[in-house]
């Protein structure tokens, strides 16, 4: 069982594995397009291993980073359930490995999943909250306090040291990303 996750996220954990499970594995190198803007969608992705970026490109060309999927992942939840227009680009951070169900047959998963739905409900106010600081931050906020927040966010994904310290397992230029900062700015 995952440390900080509750018996019932550990069991919705397990139901969803199980269900990409029966689907091939599909390997994707670090900066490779996995679905692009304004791409149909053909499937939802289960994240085996390694990190996933989701992005969109501003009018001066800087990349916004919106989300960054890791182990256990899977996207896009939204675009399979709604059937919206795909507005960004993921893209893979390092190797990774990745699994592909028809959106048909994650529908009828989901559907039938009381239980996953509530997990992925309180997954999409967890992002959205963090959604509202970051924005807070962004607007209103030194580049300190941005990265200060970011980092304190990436504490939540990564490990515990024996002495209470966090091992964080990301690069400088992440943060910057997700900071909306340059990364000389972020150094």
């Amino acid at each position: 069982m995952n440390l900080g996750v509750t018996i019932m996220e550990q069991i919705v954990e397990d139901n969803v594995k199980t269900f990409f499970e029966k689907f091939p594995i599909w390997k994707y190198s670090k900066g490779q397009i996995i679905l692009h803007f304004e791409e149909p969608i053909s499937g939802v992705y289960f994240l085996e291993s390694g990190k996933v970026r989701q992005y969109n490109i501003s009018d001066s060309g800087s990349e916004i980073v919106v989300n960054i999927y890791r182990k256990s992942s899977y996207f896009p939840v939204f675009l399979a359930i709604t059937d919206a227009t795909n507005g960004y680009i993921y893209e893979a951070m390092s190797k990774i490995q990745i699994r592909k169900a028809p959106v048909d047959d994650f529908r009828k998963f989901f559907d039938n999943s009381p239980d996953v739905i509530m997990e992925q409900l309180k997954d999409v106010y967890r992002r959205t909250n963090k959604g509202m600081k970051r924005m807070t931050y962004m607007v209103a906020s030194k580049a300190y306090y941005r990265i200060i927040f970011e980092l304190i966010n990436e504490c939540g994904y990564s490990t515990i040291r024996k002495d209470g310290s966090y091992h964080i397992h990301v690069h400088e230029y992440e943060i910057a990303e997700s900071a909306g900062l340059s990364r000389e700015t972020t150094s």
